[in-house]
C-alpha cells in the first residue's frame, strides 16, 4: 500500500526522521491519537478513511526525505500538482477521468501536467492506475462493502474494462482480486474468532 501512495519509499529504508520536521509532528501527533484510540467502537468505514489518512500523512512524511521531495520543487508547481491530486481523488469513479478532463477542468495544459508529474516517478495516467488499483485493493478489503460484487467494485473505483483490471491488480500486487478479498474475509474472521 505504501509503495503505491510513495514510490520512493524502499529507497528511504532506516532514514532517520527529524523530530522537528512539522509533517514528522503531525504523524507523531496523528500516530500518538490512533493508538490512543479504541478502533473496535466505530465503524468499518470510519476505520478505512482513519487508516487512508494516516497513510497518507506517512507519504507525505516520507516525501520530505525522497530525492525528488517536492520541497525541491518551486511553491505554484506544488500547489497545481496538489489541485490535480485532489481533482483526481475527487473524481476517480469517473470511467472518463483523463489528462483532458483534467486540464480542462483545473485550466493547465496537458503538456504541463505531463511535466509536473515527471518528478512523481509516474506518468499522469500511470499514477491514475496506481490510484484506482488501490481504490479497489482497499474497498475489496472493506467488510462494509462484502455485499458488493468484485465487478461492481471495479466500475465503482473507475475502471470500465474488469479483464484490464485483473490483470494490472495481478500484476501490482502479485495475487487476484478474489484470492485478496477471500484473504482479508479468512483474516478478519480470524481476528474476530481472537477477540471472542
Amino acid at each position: 500500500m505504501m509503495r503505491a501512495i510513495s514510490p520512493a519509499i524502499d529507497a528511504l529504508t532506516a532514514t532517520t526522521l527529524d523530530s522537528h520536521n512539522p509533517t514528522t509532528k503531525l504523524l507523531t501527533l496523528m500516530a500518538d491519537s490512533y493508538f490512543q484510540t479504541s478502533f473496535e467502537t466505530l465503524s468499518t468505514h470510519t476505520i478505512t478513511h482513519a487508516a487512508n489518512a494516516l497513510a497518507e500523512i506517512f507519504a507525505a512524511n516520507v516525501a520530505e526525505f525522497s530525492t525528488k521531495a517536492d520541497t525541491t520543487k518551486p511553491n505554484l508547481e506544488l500547489f497545481h500538482i496538489t489541485r490535480i491530486k485532489q481533482y483526481v481523488f475527487k473524481n476517480l469513479n469517473n470511467p472518463e477521468l483523463s489528462i483532458q478532463n483534467v486540464s480542462q477542468a483545473l485550466e493547465i495544459s496537458p503538456a504541463h501536467i505531463h511535466r509536473l508529474f515527471k518528478v512523481e516517478e509516474q506518468t499522469f495516467s500511470a499514477w491514475i492506475w496506481a490510484r484506482r488499483l488501490l481504490a479497489c485493493k482497499l474497498a475489496l478489503q472493506d467488510p462494509a462493502k462484502s455485499h458488493l460484487t468484485i465487478s461492481q467494485i471495479v466500475y465503482s473505483c473507475g475502471f470500465n474494462k474488469p479483464s484490464h483490471f485483473s490483470r494490472a491488480f495481478r500484476t501490482k500486487f502479485g495475487t487476484t482480486a478474489r484470492e485478496w478479498r477471500e484473504k482479508m474475509i479468512v483474516s478478519a474472521q480470524a481476528l474476530k474468532a481472537a477477540d471472542k
